[in-house]
């Protein structure tokens, strides 16, 4: 078993629970070599999966993966999140989850590939981690240290076989896993979402170039002068731009958290500024007529991407 692991689909991952049962045992190779044991139920099963003809006969691909498709993954104590091909998703664990951190980041990646299933079906696919245990048990299918782990990544793996072409995993430090970190924590705050660097240069050439970004942060700014809702991010125009009088009277640029957009439409028209305003198309709320009256030309809609 140990030699022919290597061309037996999962084949390491169906040895696990016998080494674990066998190192428990802690049998002397030499002086109890003649020592007979009975094979428990759950490892008489694995050993059922061993002697499948079919098993034997299927084989493993051969040959080096060239390419494949990233999936960010991160978990915390309070939730899980992950990133693909520029798509976020988290979730929050159940209350009272008592899991140790490693197999909640286990869990994390299978939660996030099962909703990243219809992007991954079929495709080679490398999961980044900032834990390197995940990413161990994973690569190595599963271990024998913790039945916890083995379990969560047998269910992982499993499932990752019948819907990926391969899974493997590398880790990577926490600071370049910040999208999947961010998600594992509830998401970002609406103040932190910005447009893609893309989009912006193509919002300047259709509506001119901004020069006062009137709610910002550090690493959001669109412009060079900036206001921002917190004093810690040290704005170089102020806290607050609601709490400055007047406002500056060049072309302003606006992706103002949702609830602050009726008092920003009420400074502009109060001011009779002009400025380039992103937000939602929500037909039903309040504001809204007030925002398609005050419209100079058609407004630009779409399905427009965001990053933070």
């Amino acid at each position: 078993m140990s030699a022919g692991h290597v061309v037996i689909p999962l084949g390491l991952l169906y040895m696990r629970r016998l080494q674990r049962w066998f190192i428990r045992l802690r049998i002397d190779p030499v002086r109890q070599r003649r020592r007979m044991v009975c094979v428990p139920p759950s490892v008489g099963l694995d050993l059922t999966y061993w002697k499948n003809p079919h098993i034997l006969s299927v084989g493993v691909p051969l040959g080096r993966v060239t390419s494949h498709t990233s999936v960010f993954t991160d978990a915390s104590l309070s939730g899980w999140g992950g990133t693909c091909m520029s798509q976020a998703v988290g979730g929050q664990w159940p209350p009272h989850m008592s899991l140790h951190i490693n197999a909640l980041e286990l869990l994390a990646v299978w939660r996030v590939i099962q909703h990243f299933a219809p992007l991954l079906w079929n495709h080679h696919v490398m999961i980044r981690t900032d834990n390197k245990t995940a990413a161990a048990y994973i690569n190595r299918q599963g271990g024998v240290r913790s039945a916890q782990l083995l379990d969560t990544a047998r269910r992982l793996l499993c499932w990752a076989r019948t819907h990926m072409l391969s899974i493997r995993a590398v880790y990577i430090p926490g600071e370049l896993n910040r999208g999947a970190d961010l998600m594992s924590k509830g998401g970002p705050r609406q103040g932190d979402w910005s447009l893609h660097p893309e989009l912006v240069s193509q919002v300047w050439s259709r509506f001119g170039t901004a020069e006062v970004d009137l709610f910002a942060a550090p690493g959001n700014a669109q412009c060079a002068l900036w206001f921002s809702l917190r004093r810690q991010n040290h704005p170089p125009l102020g806290v607050d731009a609601f709490a400055h009088r007047p406002w500056p009277r060049v072309l302003l640029y606006a992706f103002p958290p949702i609830p602050l957009i009726p008092w920003f439409l009420d400074r502009v028209q109060e001011e009779r500024l002009v400025e380039v305003l992103i937000a939602p198309e929500r037909t039903g709320v309040s504001w809204f007529p007030c925002m398609q009256r005050m419209l100079s030309g058609c407004c630009w809609t779409g399905n427009w991407p965001i990053a933070r």
